[in-house]
């Protein structure tokens, strides 16, 4: 098995655009979502939707943690419930540019109806293209540039990028979880910086070809997931908003908090794009993807020379749950 290093070097294409004074989010142009549609991506969305995030699309990876058959239909619930069913969804790739390994099955298990949290039937099919190529289609129809918050493996964004490079010329930022330390006995023990993150362990050379494109990257890493956010999901704030948004969002956590997988990832994530005030400790590190390795494959290293890529080290909560309770009391 491979292993996956990402080290960032040289510039990137600009800083995210600032939030406008007096707006809630900084995420005010157009924004693709990449998802697959796990508890907390749905909690991640769903703040998006209801803090009138401009989502113009939704690609729902096929090699995440939901299964491909339950995270169309879920996405497609979760924007009915949002009022927002014009957003088109559409399957991702259901195999990796470099494949090795799959979530655990569990977790798949618990997404296939997001833990047992109700949602509203779809009320459209899903849109016929490729995730790929509608991510594609959206970032190139665009008249403004787009912010993607990826929240998945980034098999899908990895191959809209590489049948149409031009495309990052309309890219605001990419945010992307990088999150998650995997549970393999060939891990080896390294910094919190380095360690081997889910989505980039489900592909590493998606990870890299986004690293590469000379795209604006944010990574939300290990350091900032860990922090307050994880350990104090506000659930009994969420409830005490008062309406079905806020209520789900409470719902989901307190699902995952049973589970015994209270890391919410994807959330952090979102407040970060949704406000990068929320990220109170941000390097800009070269960065590359190393793919070979044995026990490596995973890793993120720094190394000079390469594309830098912003890194999120820590989150603060009580900002992280202003955004949350703020985007879902809209």
């Amino acid at each position: 098995m491979g292993l996956v290093v990402v080290l960032v070097s040289c510039a990137s294409s600009g800083n995210p655009t600032p939030p406008s004074p007096g707006t809630t989010t900084a995420l005010t142009g157009p924004v693709v979502v990449h998802t697959d549609v796990d508890l907390d991506d749905a909690m991640a969305i769903m703040m998006m939707l209801r803090a009138d995030v401009n989502v113009i699309a939704i690609a729902v990876a096929g090699n995440g943690v939901a299964r491909p058959k339950y995270g169309v239909p879920n996405a497609q619930g979760l924007v009915a419930l949002a009022e927002a069913e014009d957003i088109p969804i559409s399957y991702g790739a259901d195999r990796s540019l470099l494949p090795s390994g799959e979530f655990p099955k569990a977790w798949r298990d618990l997404s296939t109806d997001l833990g047992g949290v109700s949602i509203p039937d779809a009320t459209k099919p899903p849109d016929s293209r490729s995730a790929a190529a509608l991510i594609s289609d959206s970032i190139s129809g665009s008249n403004e540039p787009v912010t993607v918050v990826g929240l998945a493996p980034a098999t899908d964004l990895a191959i809209a990028l590489r049948d149409d490079p031009e495309i990052v010329d309309n890219i605001n930022a990419i945010f992307l979880t990088q999150s998650g330390r995997v549970n393999s006995p060939d891990a080896p023990k390294l910094p919190v910086s380095q360690l081997i993150n889910w989505n980039t362990y489900i592909d590493a050379l998606a990870t890299a070809i986004i690293v590469e494109s000379g795209a604006n990257v944010t990574f939300v890493s290990s350091n900032a997931d860990r922090s307050d956010p994880i350990k104090k999901m506000p659930i009994r704030e969420l409830q005490q908003v008062g309406n079905p948004y806020a209520e789900f969002v409470a719902n989901e956590a307190t699902a995952l908090r049973n589970a015994g997988r209270a890391f919410f990832w994807d959330p952090t994530t979102t407040a970060v794009a949704m406000q990068p005030s929320v990220c109170t400790d941000m390097v800009r590190k070269p960065t590359r993807v190393v793919l070979r390795g044995g026990n490596r494959f995973g890793l993120r290293v720094v190394e000079p020379g390469w594309r830098e890529v912003d890194i999120c080290l820590e989150a603060d909560f009580e900002q992280f749950q202003k955004v949350m309770l703020d985007s879902l009391s809209e």
